[in-house]
């Protein structure tokens, strides 16, 4: 891990141009928590280690494989399983699914009331769509896939601008603030998974710290 002193030299030294800049506010939940490097396109985490989650997540061990993970992710997703199962549990008051998602949910909105400080329990139940779970996880694939090699970086910057982007605009997200709840509710109701640290990295995204932030720096309506 990086000290601070050297992971903003790291950032100054990798800056894109403004022009690409706001893109890189998509994947970047999931970037910063496994290298801490959102600011920029190049990441700085540990090959060995960053093939290992990819492929135990994803099954990613190739330049095949990640197409055809991203593909999925983009053209079908969680979304086509779970959105109309979402849409119905929300109608119930968030009850009325499985005993196991309603204790995924439950879990969510206790770490959202004791760690997300830039969101409140009703951010959640205001939420319409799991579909920015799809969208983030794309993103982050086509970023940690350049840097393992699987992927050119010109491959990688036209999923995001082209395939991704779009796709994150036609939502309609008023900001990252309401993409950044659609891609936890979709992690905790697809996935049924509600981490701390995953809410603690968007909590830092979105506010305001020393450091400055891919989400502060680029409005999602820059996309």
């Amino acid at each position: 891990m990086f000290g601070r002193k050297k992971r903003l030299k790291f950032i100054e030294e990798n800056r894109v141009s403004p022009e690409e800049q706001v893109y890189l506010g998509l994947g970047a939940v999931l970037v910063d928590v496994n290298s801490a490097s959102s600011l920029v396109f190049k990441m700085r985490g540990k090959p060995k280690y960053m093939a290992q989650i990819i492929e135990a997540g994803w099954g990613i061990v190739d330049r095949a494989t990640a197409l055809q993970m991203i593909d999925w992710l983009l053209e079908q997703g969680h979304v086509a399983e779970y959105q109309t199962e979402f849409e119905n549990f929300r109608a119930g008051g968030f009850k009325g699914t499985s005993a196991e998602k309603n204790a995924d949910w439950k879990e969510l909105e206790e770490d959202i009331k004791t760690f997300g400080s830039e969101f409140t329990v009703e951010d959640f139940r205001n939420c319409t769509t799991v579909i920015a779970w799809d969208f983030e996880r794309a993103a982050f694939l086509a970023r940690v896939c350049h840097h393992l090699g699987y992927l050119e970086e010109r491959e990688a910057w036209e999923i995001i601008k082209e395939r991704v982007a779009p796709l994150v605009r036609k939502e309609d997200f008023k900001d990252w603030k309401e993409y950044a709840v659609s891609f936890l509710a979709g992690r905790s109701f697809c996935f049924g998974a509600n981490d701390v640290d995953v809410i603690l990295t968007t909590n830092d995204l979105l506010g305001e710290k020393k450091e400055a932030a891919v989400w502060q720096e680029s409005p999602l309506s820059s996309l």
